[in-house]
């Protein structure tokens, strides 16, 4: 400097005649440079900053580097000297501003933080409370722009209530909410009216029973208050979801809310237990008890739908004694009723109907006696679960002829005189009948066969009944099964079981002039084993053997076809167990004989009864049967 150009070849060095800073502003925070500017004859240029030395008058405003970039620090002005070696080359001002203030947000509208209340019952009460926010925390005005008549709106408390019409239907419902700086947000929503559902209180538990009977949530051990439970059933051709409902009890802070997606059937039932819930579909636990624990004797339940709240059902029962049992509801009855009381059975049932009965019969229904004997006939209820129990509710009982039969107390039967009498009993509409037929005792000549006239039997196995004479009278007896006449009139009846149903065996026993009956009841019992199956369809019924019934002995005779080998006779049980094997001695040609004395394998007496004996020689087997009577 003051030289201008870095070469001028054949003209003079041009030099500058004069400097100048350029005058600058700027916002505090930001950063422009300097500009050195030098005067020639011909004009004026910029100098590269970079060949300058800056300095700042008061560097609390200003800050500058080497390449005359500058960064404003703080509002204010001050000068700033470009030098160059020892030479000042000029000055210039440089005015630092505050930054301007940041443009105001934009306004946000509000928005509405309540969610309505889209379902109402008919003919219930719908309150819904709005409630909206604003993010600048504006004062917000509620408009209503569309309500059904029957729907009022209170600004004060931004709720809308009202009584719902009884016909099911929508509504459509819309409001606004304005925050006064332009915000504007709305809430449009259609108003279901829907039938109440019908849940109906159906048992409950508020006093279990003592001991294990009072064990009603099957944990092993009674609790006065976990074994509590209160039962709700849905009595409707439609399901009802109980999501969020609540059970309690009046006066009770206790609350039992049903879990979300529970939904109950058409006719089904909810059993809520006061703990230890059976791990059924149908059950839920309430955490350790309901409510603050049930009262035993008074107390009012609720059914309460959180969404209005509505009470949706009530149940008030009162005692002046501890039931024992539980409480039930039922359609015939506009009170509570005790769960074994007439017509029901038990002590509870939850989950279950309440068992009532159906009919009534007489144990047994038919009875044959003889003068002087008594008996005493059981009354048993059937239910409408299928289950038969003998009934202890006071009855009346009636006969037809208290000359034969009289009665003597609660279904004590007296035979008095020879002849037939019908007992009757009776409950409100229930009533059953049972024959009774007296004669005189049997005499001590006469033994049947069996003796008991009730027992069980294998269906499908021949049976033999007897009638003999301990004196050696002829008897004349005549046979029927099921009321229907047999052909034979002979002493012995051979009969094989039905395989579905009970029979009744009957004989007339003419002896002289003197005429006796007697029948036999055959109960089915347990089907015999596989192995007596067999034994049966082996081979038709060819060996004989006499006597047939017999007491001590019984002689076994049976023919054998060809070269037979040494024939093995073997006796079995009904249930298929071999009893014994017998020695087989060799009569006529082709003729075998055997002797059973009664006795085991073991040497010890049989048992009374049928037994079945097999005959095996090489391919051939036959099959025989005898009656051993002790």
């Amino acid at each position: 400097m003051p030289g201008r150009t870095f070469l001028s070849p054949g003209n003079p060095r041009s030099l500058y005649t004069g400097f100048s800073v350029d005058s600058l502003s700027l916002v505090a925070d930001q950063s422009d440079t300097l500009v050195l500017r030098g005067q020639f004859a011909g004009g004026s240029e910029p100098i590269n900053p970079a060949r300058v030395l800056w300095h700042v008058e008061d560097p609390r405003l200003l800050r500058v580097d080497r390449d005359g970039v500058v960064r404003g620090l703080r509002p204010g002005r001050t000068i700033v000297d470009a030098w160059t070696a020892q030479l000042l080359l000029a000055s210039g001002s440089v005015q630092v501003q505050a930054p301007p203030p940041p443009p105001p947000p934009p306004n946000q509208p509000p928005r509405f933080v309540s969610p309505p209340d889209t379902l109402a019952y008919v003919g219930s009460h719908y309150h819904y409370t709005l409630r909206a926010e604003d993010p600048e925390r504006s004062t917000l005005l509620y408009t209503p722009t569309q309500l059904p008549a029957w729907l009022q709106w209170d600004p004060a408390t931004r709720t809308l209530s009202g009584q719902a019409p009884l016909a099911p239907g929508s509504d459509e419902i819309a409001v606004e909410v304005d925050d006064g700086q332009g915000g504007l947000a709305s809430q449009r929503y259609a108003l279901h009216l829907i039938p109440r559902p019908e849940i109906h209180f159906a048992e409950v538990l508020s006093d279990p029973p003592p001991g294990l009977a009072g064990d009603a949530n099957g944990d092993g051990q009674r609790h006065s208050q976990t074994d509590e439970f209160v039962e709700l059933l849905n009595p409707t051709l439609a399901p009802v979801e109980l999501s969020g409902w609540i059970l309690t009890e009046e006066n009770s802070g206790q609350l039992f809310r049903f879990p979300t997606g529970i939904t109950l059937p058409p006719g089904a039932r909810k059993v809520v237990f006061g703990d230890d819930a059976p791990e059924e579909p149908f059950s839920f636990s309430a955490g350790g008890r309901l409510g603050q624990g049930l009262n035993n004797r008074l107390g009012v339940l609720y059914l309460i739908d959180p969404a209005g709240p509505d009470t949706l059902t009530r149940a008030a029962y009162r005692f002046d004694r501890d039931p024992d049992q539980s409480i039930c509801w039922t359609a015939d009855r506009e009170g509570p009723v005790l769960h074994s009381q007439w017509p029901g059975r038990d002590l509870f049932s939850p989950g279950k109907t309440r068992p009532q009965l159906q009919t009534l019969t007489l144990d047994p229904p038919r009875l044959l006696l003889t003068t002087g004997e008594n008996t005493q006939l059981k009354v048993v209820g059937r239910y409408s679960d299928g289950l038969q129990q003998g009934l202890h509710l006071p009855v009346q009982w009636s006969s037809s002829s208290p000359a034969v039969a009289p009665l003597k107390g609660q279904g004590l039967v007296a035979a008095k005189d020879t002849g037939r009498t019908r007992i009757w009993v009776q409950l409100d509409t229930f009533a059953a009948g049972c024959q009774v037929t007296v004669h005189y005792p049997l005499p001590r000549r006469i033994d049947f066969s069996p003796s008991w006239e009730r027992f069980s039997a294998p269906a499908g196995l021949p049976l033999s009944f007897a009638v003999r004479s301990l004196a050696g009278e002829a008897l004349d007896c005549t046979w029927s099964v099921n009321g229907h006449p047999q052909q034979t009139r002979a002493q012995h009846l051979v009969h094989c079981a039905s395989a579905h149903h009970p029979d009744t065996i009957a004989v007339v026993v003419r002896v002289r002039q003197e005429t006796y009956t007697h029948r036999w009841l055959l109960k089915l019992g347990n089907s015999p084993s596989r192995q007596v199956d067999t034994l049966i369809a082996a081979a038709p019924l060819k060996p004989r053997n006499h006597p047939n019934p017999f007491n001590a002995s019984t002689h076994i005779r049976f023919q054998l076809s060809g070269s037979a080998q040494s024939p093995i006779l073997r006796l079995y049980d009904l249930a298929g167990q071999q009893v014994r094997q017998l020695p087989v001695a060799a009569a006529q040609a082709g003729w075998y004989h055997a002797l059973w004395d009664g006795l085991d394998a073991q040497g010890r007496p049989a048992a009374s009864g049928i037994y079945l004996y097999t005959i095996e020689s090489g391919p051939q087997r036959q099959l025989g049967k005898l009656l051993l009577l002790r």
